[in-house]
């Protein structure tokens, strides 16, 4: 059996020159996986003739703990710098891979889920002493599972030197470890290379010509065709056994395991926000992503809307957050609804520390406009008030000044 502690993931950028990062501080993952099979019947016959298979449909949610960094957001971005911006995953897309191991340490196998684009994802602190989570739901269009001397999938990132492209040739030899034939499909023994040109990814198929790769399995050696220097290429295979001196999982014992809500600091309009007692902040995006006729796979990538929604639930005892709202100043005798602004901008701020002077990332949502305004109250309790806003903008960042 493969207890949480041997399910290892790992996360690989799938159209930019990032490289993998292992995801640390999971603490769920739900994953579906919809096989999309069709009857097929007739007029005149009892019975099913066969089954149409269309593409799968696969579905990824995983929550983490706040680790006090933003790397996985970084990585299912496909970028690299401070901040990550909404618009960063319309065409992002990102491979996840699972090793599992067996309560004795024995590999059993690798699952892998290539090219998940992300549907959304939310930030939630659900009360005053509760731990930070994160959760991002991806989804995709293909599963992938090895075993035997296939059980682990490997994965190289190479860029190409001056000094390595021979004939409009680039070549490397895989030898640690060797790539496997596959037993679903004789003779293949590359699983997919990505090539990664001025910022475009191609996807290479088998072949001798433009925009091909070769592999000969008894000398072990790839050749890209129409190659040039500074390509980057992320190949991908399968093998019974890690690179040397590899491991599916190193501790992370350098992030933190956990964060407290008493690290973040939030701001409405530029006026610190109190008494609140749960934050909740949700982006989800309508997704856009296309086939085209003859292939299987999704070969465009878009995203036609985004939504974030702020939740901010507090206790009753002042005004201060409509007045923020109105843009009044406090003590603003009449508060109408109607009358909230629709451009205020919210602030959070997560620091190492409770006294909030080393400060780790944060995000910031500009444009909001408020949505709902909602009381609760029940026998021996104080009043709640929910106020809900919405907008289109977002950043995440690890550098305060974008934050400004």
């Amino acid at each position: 059996m493969v207890r949480y502690e041997n399910f290892d993931t790992h996360a690989i950028p799938s159209i930019t020159t990032v490289d993998k990062i292992q995801v640390d501080r999971i603490q769920n993952i739900d994953i579906s996986g919809t096989l999309n099979r069709e009857k097929n019947k007739e007029v005149g016959r009892d019975g099913t003739i066969d089954y149409s298979k269309r593409t799968p449909t696969v579905g990824y949610r995983l929550t983490q703990n706040e680790s006090q960094n933003i790397k996985f957001f970084k990585a299912l971005a496909n970028v690299s710098g401070n901040s990550v911006s909404l618009g960063d995953f319309k065409t992002s897309a990102t491979d996840l891979l699972a090793f599992l191991k067996d309560d004795n340490g024995v590999q059993l196998g690798t699952i892998w889920y290539p090219k998940l684009r992300v549907a959304g994802f939310s930030i939630n602190v659900a009360d005053p002493d509760a731990k930070i989570e994160r959760s991002f739901d991806l989804v995709g269009d293909a599963l992938k599972e090895f075993q035997g001397n296939q059980k682990y999938v490997i994965y190289k990132m190479e860029t190409v030197d001056s000094a390595e492209v021979v004939a409009d040739d680039w070549t490397i030899t895989l030898n640690d470890p060797t790539p496997v034939e596959d037993e679903k499909t004789a003779g293949k023994y590359i699983m997919r290379v990505t090539r990664i040109r001025s910022g475009v990814s191609t996807d290479l198929s088998l072949g001798t010509g433009t925009n091909q790769y070769e592999y000969n399995s008894g000398a072990g050696v790839l050749t890209v065709h129409d190659a040039q220097v500074s390509d980057v290429y992320k190949i991908w295979y399968t093998a019974g056994s890690l690179p040397s001196g590899d491991t599916t999982w190193t501790n992370n014992d350098s992030d933190v395991g956990a964060t407290l809500a008493y690290n973040v600091s939030m701001t409405l309009g530029g006026v610190s926000l109190d008494k609140l007692q749960s934050v909740g902040i949700d982006v989800r995006f309508d997704r856009e992503d296309n086939k085209e006729v003859g292939n299987r796979e999704v070969t465009q990538r878009g995203i036609t809307n985004k939504t974030v929604t702020l939740s901010i639930p507090r206790l009753l005892e002042t005004y201060a957050i409509e007045e923020i709202l109105l843009g009044k100043s406090s003590g603003f005798g009449h508060i109408d609804p109607e009358d909230y602004l629709d451009n205020i901008p919210f602030v959070m701020k997560v620091y190492s520390d409770v006294a909030k002077t080393n400060f780790k990332w944060g995000v910031k949502i500009t444009n909001m406009s408020p949505t709902e305004d909602n009381i609760s109250i029940a026998i021996d309790g104080y009043t709640n008030k929910n106020l809900t806003l919405e907008s289109e903008t977002m950043i995440i960042s690890d550098n305060e000044a974008d934050l400004a």
